[in-house]
């Protein structure tokens, strides 16, 4: 299984930058055979972004959530989620939501994480391996 982190999604259905966009465009087909899994987290960033930073209208944005609920299964965190993401904070001193979605993606057993904000290559804790990729490098 695999995180979409919001940023990816982001670039897929705004004009901010159309080789980006090209690229998730890309990606998307072959990850979804992987199965995507997001956290209530990065769906209220989708949402947050499209709406009030791109300014999208709110029919093109509830469509865009509609379609993204269709494409993916969205989890929520748990405490456990938040607990880990204080260890993990700590241990390699991540943003701390940024630690959360780590923490979500380790207790949830996916095995990649695809973010812009690859702050790391392989994150290996408690028994659990992570990978994260910037499709854009």
């Amino acid at each position: 299984m695999v995180v979409i982190d919001s940023n990816i999604w982001i670039y897929l259905f705004s004009e901010q930058d159309k080789r980006k966009q090209a690229i998730v465009k890309e990606i998307i087909p072959s990850l979804s055979l992987k199965g995507i899994v997001i956290s209530n987290q990065i769906f209220k960033e989708i949402g947050k972004v499209l709406s009030v930073d791109v300014k999208l209208p709110v029919e093109d944005t509830l469509n865009i959530l509609s379609n993204i609920q269709k494409l993916t299964v969205i989890k929520p965190e748990t405490p456990l989620d938040i607990r880990l993401a204080v260890e993990i904070r700590e241990r390699f001193k991540f943003q701390f939501f940024d630690s959360i979605i780590v923490a979500f993606c380790l207790n949830n057993k996916i095995e990649f994480l695809i973010t812009e904000d690859k702050f790391i290559d392989e994150i290996f804790y408690k028994n659990r391996k992570l990978t994260l990729i910037n499709p854009f490098e």
